[in-house]
């Protein structure tokens, strides 16, 4: 009789699609007469929190054990009470402890919108303590990186670890590509070709004590040349028994070439996002991965700069304080993104609890439009943040970095840090030409803070599946212009925007198409006519057209995610992205999930 009420009332309590949750919870209390299950209680429990009846909902929860209780589900609804009582500490807790064991269902996702403790749940539910955590110490100029990782590592197998490998990502441009001419090689560079590499000076034990090691040839995953220096080896003194820990330290220097844009230097400026340190590489149930996959951890980072250097760093939180700049990230991240520079200046704003900070270059123009553009970009970025926090729950870290980078276009992102190209700040062409590049500029920053949560957040093998990362991050662009832009929203991709904008809104004038169907399907459509149209997740040394791998990655890897949306609906799809964007950050997603 009691199970025959319970399902009577399953079909009117809204948790599970009903419309009628007084008759619902009028029904769950004439089945607890007869039976006290712990689900009913739960059920009623909700029904009663909704109804602001905590009182009633604080009788129920009471009979249930909630410390050995198997139903996490009462966690959360002790989480709502601590909450609406004042107790926003002890409802985190509570809520997180539900979140690690239900995951993010219907239930805990009521509870976290509820008490709106989603993003302290979120980060006090990651297993941040379980991750590698990095102390790191370095001085930079401006041609060198010198310091010293130290890092604490827990050994997570069921079998004994007789080695600790690290990545040293430099090292894949220590040497020349010995198949592309002198002139090819030096693409990019201020005057020649110049290595970008890590040497490890020495390595010890928390001691001092010296440890063997060794370097390793890294995988063939992206190139067949400078791979013999890829990965740092190092033998352990005794095998590492699971559940244990142990701290390496390594001492390294990172030379910085002199170039524009990421890795490099230019005109005193060091802007350098992945790898610049040695990285533990990644390890998965078969042993020690050949995936291109970085491995996420805690650190506390201490940087020594010459007198006169502005230090940015992507982390939770970032301090300077003179020539020293301190930045800490007790939520895992997979980088630590570091610019340095003499000119650059910055604003500051806090966004929804987030310190966020964009920083940019004057100009030298008769004319200085930087700082009012500078502006302006606060603004776009207080609206896209609002927007992809909606979509996708709450931004993982304490404060945000957007800052000019030294290259005309291409921007880039990291853990907390976005780079955004200098065509993008408009500088003195601001006033001869206001709406052409501003849309771009602010879609551009739109699809980039979306990295934060894909890719950068929740990791994906860059070798394989890299189109997830930027087909996600595509999505997120676009549904955000859209949103800001109307339905021609897809049109601010394009130089032309403020044309095209004109003619479409003139009497009589319509243009009948947007970017989406003039570009991008366009593109699918020859590709596939054409026989180059390759598959989204494989190798990228088993693409058959490696020239068209900006289409994989940026036009069929976006319609991918955009049929996901269409095909679940976007209400479904909508829980969907929330929930992989905040799941086991440190496994990376993978189409099958």
């Amino acid at each position: 009789e009691a199970a025959l009420l319970a399902t009577r009332a399953y079909a009117l309590d809204p948790y599970y699609g009903g419309e009628r949750p007084d008759r619902a919870r009028a029904l769950y209390e004439q089945a607890l007469v007869l039976e006290r299950s712990a689900g009913l209680l739960v059920r009623l429990a909700q029904l009663c929190l909704a109804d602001g009846d905590n009182e009633r909902a604080v009788a129920l929860l009471a009979e249930l054990d909630v410390a050995t209780s198997p139903d996490a589900a009462a966690r959360a609804l002790q989480g709502v009470l601590l909450a609406e009582s004042g107790h926003r500490d002890q409802a985190t807790s509570a809520l997180a402890e539900a979140l690690r064991a239900r995951g993010r269902d219907t239930l805990v996702d009521w509870a976290l919108r509820r008490t709106e403790l989603e993003r302290e749940t979120i980060r006090t539910a990651e297993p941040s303590q379980d991750a590698p955590h990095l102390q790191l110490s370095v001085t930079l100029d401006e041609t060198k990186i010198v310091g010293q990782a130290r890092w604490q590592y827990t050994h997570h197998d069921t079998t004994p670890l007789a080695q600790l490998h690290f990545l040293l990502l430099p090292n894949l441009g220590a040497d020349r590509n010995p198949a592309l001419s002198h002139l090819a090689t030096a693409h990019g560079f201020w005057t020649d070709c110049e290595p970008r590499r890590t040497d490890v000076a020495g390595v010890y034990d928390a001691q001092g004590s010296p440890l063997a090691w060794h370097y390793e040839a890294a995988p063939a995953v992206q190139q067949l040349y400078s791979l013999e220096r890829g990965i740092l080896v190092v033998d352990l003194p005794t095998s590492l028994m699971p559940s244990t820990s142990i701290e390496v330290v390594i001492d390294f220097v990172t030379s910085v070439p002199h170039r524009r844009g990421d890795e490099g230097r230019f005109n005193g400026d060091i802007t350098w996002r992945f790898g610049w340190f040695p990285v533990p590489r990644y390890r998965d149930e078969t042993g020690w991965s050949d995936k291109a996959v970085l491995t996420s951890f805690t650190h506390h980072t201490r940087v020594a700069a010459p007198t006169g250097y502005r230090v940015l760093i992507g982390a939770d939180r970032s301090e300077q304080a003179g020539t020293v700049t301190v930045a800490r990230s007790p939520v895992a991240v997979r980088s630590i993104p570091l610019v340095a520079s003499r000119r650059l200046q910055c604003l500051a704003r806090t966004i929804d609890g987030i310190a966020v900070s964009l920083c940019y270059y004057r100009d030298a123009a008769l004319l200085d439009t930087s700082e009012g553009e500078a502006r302006e970009k606060l603004t776009q970025l207080e609206r896209i943040v609002r927007h992809h926090q909606a979509r996708y729950g709450p931004y993982r870290l304490s404060s945000l970095v957007v800052t000019e980078s030294p290259t005309t276009y291409l921007s880039m992102a990291a853990d907390g840090l976005v780079l955004l190209g200098d065509l993008f700040f408009l500088h003195d062409r601001t006033w001869i030409a206001w709406g052409i590049y501003r849309p771009i500029g602010e879609v551009v920053l739109a699809h980039e803070l979306g990295h934060e949560w894909w890719g950068v957040g929740r990791a994906v093998d860059f070798d394989t599946d890299n189109w997830i990362s930027e087909g996600l991050a595509e999505l997120a662009a676009r549904e955000y212009a859209q949103e800001r832009f109307g339905e021609r929203g897809e049109d601010s991709l394009h130089a032309n925007f403020f044309v095209r904008w004109v003619l479409a809104n003139l009497a009589g004038t319509a243009l009948p198409k947007n970017s989406l169907y003039e570009t991008v399907l366009p593109s699918y459509r020859d590709h596939v006519r054409f026989g180059v149209d390759d598959l989204l997740s494989a190798p990228r040394r088993d693409i058959g057209h490696r020239e068209e791998e900006q289409y994989l990655l940026y036009e069929k890897g976006y319609l991918a995610v955009r049929a996901m949306n269409a095909l679940l609906g976007p209400a479904a799809t909508g829980d969907l992205w929330r929930v992989l964007a905040h799941e086991d950050l440190s496994r990376p997603l993978t189409p099958e999930a």
